[in-house]
């Protein structure tokens, strides 16, 4: 008898258990998605997102970039793309031509403000048919467009390789010397019509309004080769000059 009254009153205290939680959990649920439902729809949370640093016309595909990358979260999407809660406070750069994107949120004046910082452009690779951008340490940063009417350094490659966007030019730190025989031809009174570049024998070849043709190699810096150059253009000698070549270290050949 007694053991029949001790199951019964667990069995209630079990029940009213069950029930307290079921009323607690409706309520939290419901205070939950209330919660969620303010969130979404008071205008006191809804923010102006404001770009800068990115030219006119880029705006639209760089949100759509961004709202591809941040808005995967369940709180994102839950209260949309105008909240102010939805935008973290640091955003990843989402492609190979921007350096950083720094976030500035204002709840107060409602606006999320994103500030592009890119890469600095140092100019044109273009091979097999195609161009890229890429920037001061050899990086490709992305298809360029056609190279007519541009004001930064194309370089044409000669042969199969296919630059990568988001990869190095060169694995092994060769576009040192390269950036540095671009810098050197372009701080030079010449004309340069086109310049190119022979991987398998790793030079650069430089053709001049003129005709002139110079040739300089990768494999060493090219100090040496520029001293004897401007000696050259010194003696006025190149004036008469088809062809000049510094790819053996210490030499200079012309013809």
């Amino acid at each position: 008898m007694h053991e029949s009254y001790v199951l019964a009153t667990k069995a209630r205290r079990s029940k009213r258990l069950r029930f307290k939680i079921y009323i607690w959990g409706t309520f939290f649920l419901v205070l939950l998605l209330s919660g969620f439902y303010f969130l979404r729809t008071l205008s006191v949370f809804r923010v102006s997102v404001l770009l800068k640093g990115l030219d006119n016309g880029e705006e639209k595909q760089f949100l759509a970039s961004v709202q591809t990358h941040i808005f995967n979260t369940f709180l994102a999407r839950t209260l949309g793309q105008e909240n102010y809660f939805s935008w973290p406070k640091e955003i990843p750069p989402i492609s190979s031509r921007i350096a950083k994107i720094d976030v500035s949120k204002n709840f107060f004046e409602r606006t999320v403000l994103l500030t592009v910082s890119k890469k600095n452009l140092s100019g044109i690779w273009c091979a097999v048919s195609q161009c890229f951008w890429f920037d001061n340490e050899g990086m490709v940063l992305d298809l360029a467009p056609s190279t007519e009417g541009q004001l930064l350094p194309v370089i044409y490659e000669e042969g199969e390789f296919v630059p990568l966007v988001g990869a190095p030019l060169f694995p092994n730190g060769e576009f040192s010397v390269i950036s540095k025989i671009m810098k050197e031809l372009f701080a030079r009174p010449i004309l340069i019509k086109k310049l190119s570049f022979l991987r398998d024998r790793q030079e650069i070849v430089a053709l001049l309004d003129s005709g002139l043709t110079l040739r300089f190699s990768i494999r060493f810096d090219p100090d040496v080769s520029f001293a004897a150059f401007d000696e050259l253009l010194a003696q006025g000698k190149i004036a008469n000059m088809n062809y000049v070549d510094f790819t053996v270290q210490g030499k200079v050949y012309v013809k």
